[in-house]
């Protein structure tokens, strides 16, 4: 079985074109299961704060 998993990133889901056009891809070049995680980071903004980067 092949499968392809789909992570986005912060501020990007895979509903936008990268991923959604990737996942169609996907599929259409013989992958059985597509996996697109969904998933919330609760730390606060990391953007700039080179301790949490």
């Amino acid at each position: 079985m092949k499968a392809a998993v789909f992570f986005p990133g912060i501020g990007y889901h895979c509903d936008k074109p990268l991923l959604y056009y990737s996942r169609k891809l996907a599929q259409e070049c013989g992958y059985e299961e597509t996996i697109a995680l969904s998933y919330t980071y609760d730390g606060g903004n990391i953007r700039g704060n080179e301790e949490k980067m």
